[in-house]
């Protein structure tokens, strides 16, 4: 594999990171694998926009709630590389591959720190999961500092992660610039996910539902601007509400884009977040809404 180079320890990290000029710029995507169209198009955002590039692949164990998929999480190592070298020859550039051979290549023996947004990390996902973005924000802070990237890529398909990730470099005075990139979809319009291999043909029909709601919701809202100028927000609730009342939405609300704060009447920046039960997978997606010049 002549543009991927394999790392699986710190310390061989670390000293990649070393060899790296002062002045070239370093691009970073940290994945947990199985990596399909939506992973590529943030690591070739990265190829197109920086000097030395970094992928992780490590499937992160203190995000998963004790119910959750871990153990059964698709494990793909093999096919990832394929992908990345395919990735990389098109354009002739490098990729670093850090895959650790151990999960104390991460967190070291005896690890007892937690990295914690708090307030963002308990409302939407946070509520039914109460320590997935504990996990997230945790094993994104250490892989940060290991690799010191300028910039970091995250898809928006988990957009409360997205923003929970910006708060943390934010407060932490990170030197890394956190870029979230749009959802990539299948031709259906179903956001891709590595938790789509759950689902069945029928399945992933059904699936379609959180799709076809959230473009709902933004038309519903859209139209009330273009009327009043404004944000009803009891019809927005109503509305968002009706739209999700059966069992096996999770949620689906209405927040300001910018920090996921609740919307108000003046509110120009909204996205709509929601989360479906379809086979006993939970599945997330969002639409974003800009009424500024609306």
């Amino acid at each position: 594999m002549n543009n991927i180079e394999l790392i699986k320890t710190r310390k061989d990290l670390t000293q990649k990171r070393l060899n790296i000029p002062f002045n070239a710029t370093v691009g970073f995507t940290p994945t947990m694998g199985n990596l399909h169209a939506g992973h590529l198009s943030l690591i070739e955002s990265s190829l197109r926009e920086n000097e030395f590039n970094f992928v992780s692949i490590f499937v992160n164990p203190k995000q998963f709630g004790p119910q959750e998929d871990f153990v059964h999480y698709p494990r793909t190592l093999k096919e990832d590389l394929k992908k990345l070298e395919n990735l990389a020859g098109r354009f002739d550039k490098p990729v670093a591959v850090f895959a650790p051979q151990s999960e104390e290549e991460i967190f070291p023996d005896n690890y007892c720190t937690e990295v914690a947004v708090k307030n963002l990390n308990a409302i939407l996902e946070g509520r039914d999961r109460p320590t997935h973005f504990d996990g997230v924000t945790t094993v994104v802070y250490q892989l940060l500092t290991l690799v010191r990237p300028h910039v970091a890529y995250f898809g928006k398909k988990d957009f409360q992660q997205y923003i929970i990730i910006k708060q943390m470099v934010r407060d932490l005075l990170l030197p890394t610039k956190i870029r979230g990139m749009e959802i990539i979809r299948s031709p259906e319009g179903l956001a891709l996910s590595s938790r789509n291999h759950y689902l069945s043909d029928n399945g992933k029909q059904e699936a379609l539902l959180l799709r076809q709601t959230l473009l709902q919701a933004k038309e519903f809202i859209q139209s009330m601007f273009l009327k009043n100028s404004k944000l009803d927000l009891k019809e927005i609730h109503r509305m968002l509400q009706e739209l999700s009342d059966d069992i096996q939405w999770h949620y689906l609300e209405a927040k300001n884009s910018n920090n996921l704060n609740d919307i108000e009447e003046s509110s120009l920046k909204i996205v709509i977040l929601g989360a479906i039960n379809v086979e006993d997978t939970r599945l997330l997606d969002n639409i974003e809404i800009s009424l500024e010049g609306f």
